[in-house]
């Protein structure tokens, strides 16, 4: 029977990180880069974003202001996980300070309840 060896050996690129895979490999679906292109729309308005607004006709205006509207309302209506967290970050913020607010407001109630019912109560003299 064989011994297991009882050495460590690296079959990596020097320097190359635990994970990562080397550029020269790739699968065969194709890169990501290419999976990723950019539409002729998007390439238009890029161009067109570069150029002053006085340097833009009717038609190229008008085809610029529908893309960012576009792109504006997809962006609201599919937000990033940033957007998620960061709306739950304003919830809870908001929740802790109203919590903070009502106990300040009940203890100022409190001592203002307090010293007035010591007023009516503590005899005149």
């Amino acid at each position: 029977m064989d011994q297991p060896k009882s050495e460590l050996e690296h079959y990596g690129k020097k320097g190359m990180k635990w994970g990562r895979r080397s550029a020269s490999s790739s699968s065969s679906t194709g890169s990501v880069s290419s999976l990723h292109t950019e539409s002729a729309d998007h390439i238009e308005v890029k161009s067109l974003r570069k150029k002053k607004p006085s340097e833009l006709s009717n038609k190229e205006m008008q085809a610029l202001v529908t893309r960012m509207n576009l792109e504006q309302q997809h962006a609201k209506l599919n937000p990033t996980t940033q957007m998620r967290g960061q709306k739950i970050a304003i919830e809870l913020i908001s929740k802790i300070g109203n919590q903070a607010v009502n106990a300040v407001a009940q203890k100022a109630i409190t001592l203002a309840v307090g010293a007035a019912f010591d007023a009516v109560t503590k005899p005149k003299g």
